[in-house]
């Protein structure tokens, strides 16, 4: 797989080089088990030897061992981490084998000739000392390896380090191998398409299985690989891949309707109680899946708050590690065959300072390692909750969508100009009263939509999913769910009564409405809401949302207001400004258009004046009373 070129054994052409590397070195180990017997009758002291066997057997290979991993890298692509490692654990098995060869020829003596032969007594005294020296050495100290051998290896055998320095360049790369994939298997589980009536929200959750089963493998390749020292890179990686998915998952919100049916609305949403609701099936349908699609955005979340509590398990061990190996370089972690391999990690870009910083962290303080992921699943549900808005303001939406084309705004005649018969000048100050104008078709229709939004909050007063993450409403601040929020309860309460309580919504809302500061921890007791507070949040989002299209979109495309059309215009603003106040609505845009289309020409063209008197030389107008002065032809 790394040479096709290259000559191989029939038996073994169809083999991948990670198969075929643990025969490799079973191989050579039967060689050096063999020179083991043959060695110490040669030379004093046989470990140098066997050490230079394994480095110059290693160095001849052709390709080289490292040629041969930038094969396998660039072959497999995206999996090419799995092959990585498949190699670096036949290798590292190796090594364990070899030190234990290392440690058999290390008691070994050289066999003597009958003519220098010892007495008996003088063997016996010579092995007595020796067993005595090399005791006290791994009695006196417990900085040696747990075999004692690390009190007879010399520390001129490298042969550790020859072995695994080939794979050095591929774990500093570790971060972009495991990010490569990651994204192969997010592909993976995004890549089947569903067929006919799609159910987006049981898709979200199917494919949740498949992302969380690869971030939590992947904690798994990090400490086989790197063995913690590529945590940094770990953390990013897993927080890439949650969101990304959370990124793809967007698209399903924006072609929800392609495969819905009438066949989704349910009974309780289609009753006759909401009949005179301007809703279609396709509306109720939305509104379902909707719903449910923001239940499973909720799960999501909980299961990156469940990793995140794994994850920071894991690194709070492989910091431990880290810190015994910094702290004790010639203890039981950095002997026998963990060595080389060590060593060559504390000597690698691996070991900076911010993995330190990482891990400092860690521990003893928890902290949100995934903070990509959690930004990326709140906008996840902002976007779930502006199309679920969308949805339910549809009808409304429809009946604005003329609003600024009617033929009311330019409707000629002043109404306002009509005053006292002409006569004493003290007469004519005097303003005859004149009845109100009624609010226009269009806007009553809008206002009793606005009025119905409550009732259908009530059939949904029990779904949980409307309770999460409110704060990422559109509109909606802190301050105001904090106004809503019931009074908070002593920790005492809250641990005694649990998550699991008859408050359903306090679950969803501990996940996000806490604010988090540094370090992680929580800054109070996460606010309660009521499910009428719930509702009250929703609606009064609604209302701005509604308002903040009319504002934005609608009333910016009326091409003229003659005297009339402004007097129009004013009073349905003025009305629709009444009803929003029922929910809660306070719009100081829309009560600036009320206030410069209700003035008349003479008075607004002062007020235009002035106003531009007193702007700073870099100050911006007014957009409102630069819109309304063009409409009513001030300028």
């Amino acid at each position: 797989d790394c040479d096709p070129g290259s000559p191989v054994e029939p038996s073994s052409s169809s083999l991948t080089f990670a198969t075929y590397l643990p025969s490799f070195y079973s191989s050579f180990l039967d060689i050096l088990q063999t020179e083991r017997t043959s060695v110490p009758a040669i030379f004093p002291d046989p470990r140098p030897t066997l050490s230079a066997l394994i480095t110059s057997t290693l160095s001849a290979l052709q390709p080289s061992f490292s040629q041969r991993l930038e094969a396998i890298s660039t072959h497999y692509g995206a999996v090419a981490l799995l092959q990585l490692i498949a190699a670096y654990r036949a290798t590292e098995d190796f090594a364990v084998s070899a030190d234990k060869i290392m440690e058999k020829v290390s008691y070994a003596a050289p066999i003597p000739s009958d003519g220098d032969k010892p007495s008996g007594a003088h063997l016996r005294r010579r092995s007595s000392a020796r067993m005595s020296l090399s005791m006290t050495r791994r009695v006196g100290s417990h900085r040696g390896s747990i075999s004692g051998t690390g009190a007879l290896a010399p520390p001129t055998l490298d042969w550790d380090q020859e072995l695994f320095e080939p794979f050095v360049d591929f774990q500093v790369d570790y971060a972009a191998l495991e990010t490569r994939l990651l994204e192969d298997a997010l592909k993976t589980a995004v890549s089947a398409e569903a067929r006919g009536r799609v159910d987006h929200a049981r898709m979200l959750r199917e494919r949740a299985v498949d992302i969380f089963g690869a971030a939590e493998e992947a904690l798994a390749r990090c400490t086989a690989f790197t063995h913690g020292y590529g945590a940094l890179g770990l953390v990013q990686s897993v927080d890439r891949l949650f969101a990304a998915f959370a990124d793809v998952s967007k698209a399903d919100i924006t072609t929800r309707r392609s495969g819905q049916t009438v066949q989704s609305l349910t009974a309780s949403a289609s009753g006759e109680d909401l009949s005179d609701l301007d809703y279609t099936a396709d509306d109720w349908a939305d509104i379902q899946a909707l719903l449910h699609f923001l239940e499973a955005v909720r799960t999501l979340l909980d299961r990156i708050f469940m990793f995140e509590s794994k994850l920071r398990s894991s690194l709070i061990q492989m910091s431990t590690s880290l810190r015994q190996q910094r702290s004790d370089p010639a203890g039981v972690f950095m002997s026998g065959a963990n060595r080389g391999k060590l060593q060559l990690l504390m000597q690698s870009q691996l070991n900076s300072s911010e993995l330190h910083e990482l891990l400092n962290k860690i521990d003893p303080e928890p902290s949100g390692q995934q903070a990509g992921a959690r930004s990326a699943v709140s906008d996840l549900a902002g976007t779930c909750q502006r199309s679920l808005q969308d949805t339910i303001l549809s009808p409304l939406h429809k009946y604005l969508a003329s609003y600024a084309s009617s033929s009311l705004w330019s409707t000629p005649g002043d109404p306002k100009a009509k005053r006292g018969a002409t006569g004493g000048s003290a007469i004519s100050e005097v303003q005859v009263p004149t009845f109100s104008l009624s609010p226009s078709s269009t806007m009553q229709h809008v206002a009793e939509g606005l009025l119905n939004l409550p009732r259908l909050f009530e059939v949904y007063a029990d779904d949980d999913a409307l309770a999460f993450s409110l704060e990422t409403l559109p509109f909606i601040s802190t301050e105001f769910l904090r106004g809503l929020a019931e009074p908070t309860p002593t920790p005492d309460a809250t641990l005694s009564s649990s998550g699991i309580s008859h408050n359903r919504r306090s679950p969803s809302l501990s996940l996000k409405a806490v604010p988090v500061v540094a370090g992680g921890a929580t800054s109070a007791v996460p606010p309660i809401l009521s499910p009428e507070a719930v509702s009250a949040a929703w609606l009064s989002s609604l209302g701005l949302s509604l308002v903040s299209h009319l504002t934005s979109d609608v009333l910016p495309r009326i091409s003229k207001l003659t005297p009339a059309g402004a007097a129009q215009l004013a009073s349905d603003l003025g009305y629709l400004s009444n009803i929003v106040m029922a929910l809660n609505v306070e719009s100081p845009e829309l009560e600036k258009w009320r206030e410069w289309v209700d003035i008349d020409d003479f008075d607004g063209r002062q007020k235009l004046k002035e106003a531009r008197e007193a702007l700073a030389p870099e100050e911006k107008e007014d957009g409102v009373m630069t819109m309304v002065a063009r409409l009513r032809g001030w300028v």
